[in-house]
Formats: structure tokens, C-alpha cells, sequence
């Protein structure tokens, strides 16, 4: 996101603020000269074109249309940008240039930090004269770019090389938000709510990542033979969910267009245990979760549980890999490897939100 980038010079004294108007740009620096300059001065980001060479060698160069050659290639130009600290915000003119560029880029995307952002111009705007790049085929070639990379995308204008390009300014533009909102849904956004994840560090997402492949093999006997647990909270009352009601003008004052808020709703923790043969006992947890707690849950819960679920299966207790969520190394033996924050490989909480979603349900 741009904020990223702000972060990134901020973080090495670059940059004081926290405007993006404080960011300083070198623009259409498409030839060795103009990099030599951009490098050396004032600037914090690096913008400029790629397109395909017109003649052999085929590859991408860094050139605005109407020209088709360059004393600069994309390669040339990323080994020099990389030796140096400045973002880079790359204008793709043509899309057959998209594909290798994105190949010559891998080791810049390598660099968690640096301001990388990708444009294109997918809209025709005033005065435009080239074609707009087609957008589906865009999105989909830079579908796969790390989550930091910006992607920016724009419009054609008249901008010419040579010539007097004063550009739009903000009094000549008069785009309602209506027009802007029907031109980002044309593209395929719709406005939704975003999905809710924990927030995982690098450290802890290597760890699901590795639990994960180690067990994508394993057989449908393998996992039954596991136990899932955890702990989840319930509020008694829903007033503060989100909700939406079909009214007319005039009628959010009526009680039927309302709903019901609390400030402090009330709430119950508890615990259960599933796996392949069903679900154990439910526990109301009184008072905060701590060790000794949770160890009192596993010897009057868990392993009850265990017996109403498997029982006399020795192969339950005899086996290392039972994946209860306990605080290792509480229960010797019941926990191999679980990595931590990681409630989306535990498929009880698919359980938990049926349960949520049914107590949500104003019929029952």
C-alpha cells in the first residue's frame, strides 16, 4: 500500500511527514541520462515506461509511445536502480511488455521493503490518443505480486515526447463520485467488507506454512484419529453487529427500522473438543484462561472427551500427534509442533461460527 512507501523513506530519515504530497518524483525517466540525473538528485520515487523493442532483440525497454527504441533496457535500468535507495514505480505502454518485465523483476521483489509500484493505463482519458491497456489481462498478469507492491492504475492522456506537456490540472477535471464508482465497478471492484485474520509476523506464518505442507499427505485414517480443542467467546446479546434494514425516508426513528445496542454485552467463554467421530462435552469457562485453568479443562474435559469419542481405542492414547491447543509442554505427548496464532488450521472454528451464526438468528 502507498502507505508502505511513506514508511519505507520515513524509516530512513527521507522523509519527515506522513503526506504523500511530500514525496518528490522523477518522471519519464526513460533513457541513461535521465536515470543518471534522477539517481543523483532529490527525488524519492523513479517513474518510467516500459514497452517491447519494435526490432530484434524483442525485450522490454524504457520508452513512452510514439517511440519504439531506447538507449536503456529494463535490465540495464533495474541493476542501476537497484544499487540505489529510491522507489520505483514502472508505466507499462503495452501489455506483451508485462510478462518479462514481471521475470526481471524478481529480485527487487525480493526486497520486502522498497517501494515498488506498477502501472498502467487502462482507462482512455482526455485527450488520450494510445489505447488503453485491457485491464482483465492486466490484472490477471500482476494477480501474483506481493501484497506490498502498489498497483496504480490510470488513464491515457495527449502527453507527447518533445512537446509542451502542461498536463491536467484540478480545475479542468470535473469527475462526480457516481462516475468514479461505476468506473471502478466496470473494472470488477466491489465495495465489500474486507476479511478479518489474525496478524501474523513472517517468523509465524513460515511456521503454518511448514505445519501445513508437512501434513497435506496425511490420510483421511490419519485425521480422524485427531482431536481438535479450543476456546471461544460468545456474546449474549447482537445489538452491536453489523446490520442493514430496508426502510423508507422518514423511517429510521421507528422501532421496526431500529436495532437494540448494549455498551457493555454480556459474554460467556467456553470449550469443546472435535473430531472425526463428533464433538465432547461443552465447558463454560469461569474467569480468565491461565495454566492451571486450562490443565483442569484438559483432566475433567479433554480427556473425557477422548473416552466419549474413541473409546478404548489405544491408538488415541498411545499416539505423539494429537493436536490439542494447550500450552506446550503442559500435556506431554498431546501437542507436536502447533503453530502459534494460527486458528485457520483448526477446523473447529468452522464449528464455532455455526454455532454464532444460529445464536445470531432472530427466529430461533
Amino acid at each position: 500500500m502507498w502507505d508502505t512507501t511513506l514508511q519505507y523513506f520515513r524509516s530512513r530519515s527521507l522523509l519527515t511527514g506522513s503526506d504523500a504530497v511530500q514525496l518528490k518524483w522523477s518522471h519519464a525517466v526513460n533513457s541513461r541520462n535521465a536515470l543518471a540525473q534522477a539517481l543523483s538528485g532529490p527525488s524519492h520515487m523513479i517513474e518510467a515506461d516500459v514497452i517491447m523493442r519494435a526490432h530484434d532483440p524483442m525485450e522490454p525497454i524504457m520508452a513512452h509511445p510514439p517511440d519504439t527504441d531506447s538507449d536503456i533496457t529494463l535490465k540495464e535500468w533495474l541493476e542501476k536502480v537497484k544499487m540505489n535507495s529510491k522507489g520505483i514505480k514502472l508505466d507499462f505502454k503495452s501489455l506483451e511488455a508485462v510478462s518479462p518485465s514481471l521475470a526481471l523483476l524478481e529480485d527487487l521483489l525480493a526486497e520486502p521493503d522498497r517501494p515498488l509500484w506498477i502501472n498502467a493505463d487502462v482507462l482512455s482519458g482526455p485527450n488520450g490518443w494510445t489505447a488503453p491497456v485491457d485491464f482483465q489481462a492486466f490484472l490477471s498478469l500482476v494477480s501474483g505480486l506481493p501484497a506490498q507492491t502498489v498497483l496504480s492504475l490510470g488513464w491515457t492522456t495527449g502527453w507527447t515526447v518533445g512537446t509542451n506537456n502542461p498536463g491536467e490540472v484540478s480545475r479542468t477535471l470535473c469527475v462526480s463520485l457516481s462516475t468514479v464508482h461505476r468506473r471502478v465497478q466496470e473494472m470488477g471492484y466491489r465495495y465489500r467488507i474486507p476479511q478479518v485474520k489474525p496478524l501474523l509476523n513472517q517468523k509465524q506464518r513460515q511456521k503454518c506454512l511448514t505445519w501445513a505442507t508437512e501434513k497435506q499427505h496425511w490420510t483421511v485414517a490419519q485425521w480422524s484419529k485427531v482431536l481438535f480443542s479450543d476456546e471461544s467467546k460468545f456474546c449474549m446479546s447482537f445489538g452491536n453487529q453489523g446490520a442493514r434494514v430496508w426502510r423508507k425516508t422518514g423511517e429510521k426513528e421507528m422501532p421496526k427500522c431500529q436495532k437494540s445496542s448494549v455498551k457493555y454485552p454480556q459474554s460467556v467463554m467456553v470449550w469443546d473438543a472435535m473430531s472425526a467421530a463428533g464433538v465432547g462435552p461443552l465447558c463454560f469457562i469461569k474467569g480468565r484462561v491461565n495454566a492451571a485453568s486450562y490443565q483442569e479443562i484438559l483432566e475433567h474435559f479433554m480427556l473425557p472427551s477422548a473416552e466419549k469419542l474413541y473409546g478404548d481405542e489405544d491408538s488415541f492414547f498411545s499416539t505423539t500427534w494429537h493436536l490439542v491447543t494447550v500450552p506446550e509442554p503442559m500435556v506431554n505427548g498431546l501437542l507436536t509442533n502447533w503453530p502459534a496464532n494460527s486458528p485457520d488450521l483448526n477446523p473447529i472454528e468452522n464449528m464455532w461460527d455455526i454455532v454464532k451464526r444460529k445464536l445470531r438468528d432472530p427466529t430461533l
